[in-house]
């Protein structure tokens, strides 16, 4: 299943509502968040994987990417801060971020093209994020939500840029199909996250 923006919107509204974010304002934030991160990950990081099985060449295709919430919450605190979102709710903001976006990971596509390898198996060993991309677009994603306070640009840029810290160690596995030979193979693939 690819990141649809109201999927997410939907976990990142229960995830702060299970923080106690009830706000009038929770949807508006949870839906920009959602807009802007679904439209980065579908855009911008390039995913590589290491692949083995028979020689050839193939596509890779997987569901699910693990990142630990813990390891992004750490992330988020340090980017909150130093953007100066100091609020009485930073934490469970934080919090609510945090679980919801790793829990929509778990249903992010992976496509990569496999080359040296026909048929076999691909483990995701990096993720490249690309902050040129997801501060702007998260920035932009704020503003089309109607966040324009005086901490909606730190907001979204920290969110984007914690974010981005710890996209390199989420992990993933792809199943690798094609044309295949009767001969071991390898090699590594390259593509995106749907």
């Amino acid at each position: 299943m690819a990141l649809v923006p109201p999927v997410v919107a939907t976990a990142l509204l229960a995830d702060m509502a299970g923080n106690s974010i009830l706000g009038i304002s929770a949807a508006q934030l949870a839906a920009a968040v959602s807009a802007g991160w679904c439209s980065y990950m579908l855009a911008a990081p390039v995913v590589t994987t290491a692949d083995a099985g028979s020689l050839g060449a193939g596509v890779g295709n997987g569901v699910g990417l693990i990142m630990s919430p813990g390891s992004l919450s750490q992330s988020f605190r340090s980017t909150f801060i130093s953007h100066g979102i100091n609020g009485n709710h930073r934490d469970l903001l934080i919090n609510a971020l945090s679980l919801g976006l790793c829990q929509s990971l778990l249903a992010a596509q992976i496509l990569t093209a496999a080359a040296g390898t026909g048929v076999g198996a691909g483990k995701v060993v990096s993720i490249l994020p690309n902050p040129a991309v997801s501060v702007p677009t998260m920035v932009s994603a704020f503003l089309g939500a109607g966040l324009v306070g005086i901490s909606a640009f730190g907001l979204a840029t920290a969110i984007a840029q914690g974010f981005d810290q710890v996209l390199p160690t989420a992990q993933g596995q792809v199943v690798i199909v094609g044309a295949g030979s009767p001969f071991p193979g390898g090699g590594a693939g390259i593509g995106k996250i749907l």
